[in-house]
């Protein structure tokens, strides 16, 4: 079955479509309760616990999701604290337990988790750090070299979209190495990484030469996909995830999608300062399209019309 389009038009609403957004609900009510606490470490705490939740009620259970999780190489080596993993318990065993925080191997991990309240420029940064401190960790034994487990986020809320897509844009190409595979924000959208062909957009697992940051214009449905996404890199494999998207066919093919040009890419990647006058036209005027946005910024920088 082929990877999912982005940008034919949708059709009727499925079941799943309706749950999920209900879940998408619960999760915004729990989030603006969980506001009334003043204590910051223990609302931070609540709200990574309501997003865990809900995911280890939906997600397959052939994969243990662990909470306060801290990953650890075979060399001693250890990266940044993660607020949750998805790990592999039926062949490997953890190394430490206690008081709700683990210490894993990093052979263990499949996906690591991190969640923000908001996602802003400074959350991106704390994310491409952690994800770089795991990036770091030795997988195998000396003599081997394995893929290490990718970082995937999620946020509640983002109070200018477009610019933190750029911001995200700008990183993944900067720091290819250190950028996690997708950011869900709730009710918004999904940063990604997608390998770009004519006329359709296939998200990729993580970001390279070929892939491109991009933006999944997902709004209420945020949450499906990003169950799909995590099933589909985690949980099963691609038959399986497949069938699970099945169910909402239509959402798949109706995603509208946003990326930048590669020839606008590369000078976010090779020159700061042209990289922080574009940034201005992403910052102004939050409640305007995207492309527009993008289009003022290719004038600021002198290029051709996209």
């Amino acid at each position: 079955m082929p990877d999912p389009e982005v940008g034919a038009p949708g059709a009727t609403l499925p079941a799943v479509q309706t749950w999920y957004r209900g879940y998408a609900a619960n999760l915004a009510i729990s989030f603006e309760s969980s506001g009334r606490i003043e204590h910051a470490l223990t609302k931070g705490e609540t709200r990574q616990d309501q997003v865990f939740d809900m995911l280890a009620l939906v997600l397959p259970t052939l994969h243990t999701l662990a909470r306060r999780v801290v990953i650890l190489s075979a060399d001693g080596a250890q990266s940044r604290s993660f607020d949750g993993a998805l790990i592999d318990r039926s062949d490997w065993p953890l190394l430490y337990s206690t008081s709700g925080t683990v210490a894993v191997m990093v052979e263990s991990v499949l996906t690591a988790l991190e969640v923000k309240s908001a996602l802003a420029q400074e959350d991106i940064q704390d994310i491409f750090e952690k994800t770089a401190s795991l990036h770091q960790l030795r997988v195998g034994f000396p003599s081997a070299s394995g893929p290490v487990a990718p970082v995937s986020a999620f946020a509640y809320e983002c109070s200018n979209l477009s610019l933190t897509y750029f911001d995200f844009a700008a990183a993944s190409v900067e720091r290819a190495d250190a950028a996690p595979r997708e950011i869900c924000v709730l009710n918004r959208g999904i940063l990604c990484h997608a390998d770009v062909h004519p006329g359709r957009i296939v998200p990729a697992y993580k970001a390279d030469r070929q892939s491109v940051p991009t933006l999944l214009m997902t709004e209420s449905d945020s949450l499906l996909l990003y169950v799909y996404l995590l099933c589909r890199w985690s949980g099963g494999g691609v038959t399986r995830s497949d069938l699970f998207r099945r169910y909402s066919e239509q959402l798949y093919a109706g995603v509208r999608a946003f990326h930048l040009d590669r020839d606008f890419l590369e000078i976010l990647r090779s020159d700061p300062g042209r990289r922080a006058r574009a940034r201005k036209s992403f910052e102004r005027k939050p409640d305007r399209p995207i492309g527009e946005l993008y289009r003022d910024a290719r004038e600021r920088l002198g290029l051709e019309a996209a």
